[in-house]
């Protein structure tokens, strides 16, 4: 059996795999498993090398975590294209499925699912459920974008899991329930799963979980009582049904807040044509202040207009390049690289967001992927003397001499005179 479990970020995902976890799923070596950080101090519980090939998989279809470009044609998962990303899953698949039973947790499969499902028959999804108010506080807290732009994640999120999963193949649990209720929801998830999890071994990982930094979560539930956008609240309704006969109850009297509708409509993510020439005009504005900010080095003021230039208008390039920089210099890789991905998609012959993005991929260990960029770049700008010479200077390191020394020969083609491709050349 294999578990993936999914569901809008910041809806209890770490939580509940890590229950799941104590329970007897293998997610993976220790080494693997992403530590605690300043977003979820108690732990992701994501398999580094999951999270990676997800990202790689988004970026091939020129998306991020947060976003992502419609339309995505039926069938995508059996595109030929995906075959060096598939080779990398089967690997993993193989390795984890050493252990029995195995899962990973990860939001961004949410937008993946048909590709993990056609190389997983009988994938089990948990997705997690919370109050759509509480998710959208609790991301713009930890990583900005805004209030719309939010709840439109919040709506393809779980659009794209109802429409690309059957009813068997999923279970819906709410974050909320573990905190009336922990051990009556957690064997509902193992009840569905068919696990032989003994109640005491539930109530042990109930015991875990339930420290005291969690215990204030239902403090101030009241507020989630505040109006939400007719359509995120329609689907969150829906979802609920799904959530068992605990939660109805639990909303039914009051111990839950149901979310109060407004007759609002939340715009739909931009397909690549459908950016409106307002909000174009009013991204660039916010782009052009960001500039202005970066020369002044206040880059807090910097991030925040480029993070409102790429809400306005998700298909902004350039926007998504600096963000990813201004992430990069501020210790944030894994924010850098989405930018940056996105930025090498949106513009692939933009030569400095591919070295930006080679950049960071150096700095977190990735040598291969930072490599793939270059050649990439110097396919699409032969004569890039900087590029020439990175890779050369990369070959060298591996001990591939021939490739470092052809990389050399045609930088000195181009510039006779070139010193430093003398000198490397002659190191050789």
């Amino acid at each position: 059996m294999t578990i993936c479990v999914t569901g809008m970020h910041r809806s209890g995902t770490s939580m509940i795999a890590r229950l799941l976890n104590l329970c007897g799923l293998y997610l993976g070596p220790p080494d693997r498993i992403v530590p605690p950080g300043e977003g979820n101090p108690l732990g992701f519980w994501e398999n580094q090398d999951m999270d990676r090939l997800n990202e790689d998989l988004l970026a091939h279809l020129a998306g991020g975590w947060d976003f992502l470009l419609p339309p995505i044609t039926e069938g995508w998962e059996s595109d030929p294209g995906l075959s060096p990303l598939r080779d990398r899953a089967n690997r993993l698949i193989q390795a984890l499925g050493q252990h029995e039973p195995w899962g990973w947790k990860d939001p961004r499969c949410s937008l993946t699912l048909p590709f993990w499902k056609s190389l997983l028959p009988g994938l089990k999804v948990i997705v997690c459920l919370r109050h759509p108010l509480a998710v959208v506080q609790s991301l713009k807290k930890r990583v900005g974008g805004t209030t719309a732009f939010n709840f439109n994640l919040y709506l393809k999120y779980y659009q794209r899991i109802l429409a690309d999963t059957a009813p068997e193949e999923r279970l819906f649990t709410h974050f909320d329930r573990y905190f009336l209720d922990p051990q009556e929801e957690l064997q509902r998830i193992v009840q569905w799963l068919g696990w032989p999890v003994t109640p005491g071994r539930i109530d042990q990982a109930c015991a875990a979980i339930a420290t005291p930094s969690r215990q204030h979560r239902l403090a101030g539930q009241a507020d989630t009582g505040t109006t939400v956008p007719s359509e995120v609240a329609e689907l969150y309704a829906e979802l609920c049904t799904y959530g068992g006969d605990g939660l109805l109850q639990a909303m039914e009297q009051g111990a839950l807040p149901r979310p109060t509708q407004v007759p609002v409509k939340v715009p739909l993510l931009p397909a690549p044509d459908s950016v409106a020439e307002g909000a174009k005009a009013e991204a660039e504005s916010h782009f052009n202040r960001a500039q202005e900010r970066i020369a002044s080095s206040q880059f807090g003021d910097a991030l925040t207009a480029l993070t409102d230039a790429v809400a306005l208008n998700p298909l902004y390039s350039q926007a998504h390049n600096d963000l990813g920089v201004l992430y990069h210099r501020d210790g944030d890789p894994d924010r850098a690289l989405g930018h940056l991905t996105l930025a090498t998609q949106l513009d692939p012959d933009a030569a400095d967001t591919a070295r930006n993005l080679a950049e960071v991929y150096v700095e977190v260990g990735r040598t291969e992927d930072a490599i793939q960029i270059y050649l990439r770049l110097i396919e699409r700008h032969p004569n890039d003397l900087d590029a020439l010479l990175w890779l050369a200077a990369a070959a060298t390191k591996l001990g591939q001499k021939p490739q470092a020394t052809a990389f050399l020969q045609r930088v000195l083609e181009n510039q006779p005179g070139h010193q430093a491709a003398k000198d490397l050349l002659a190191g050789l």
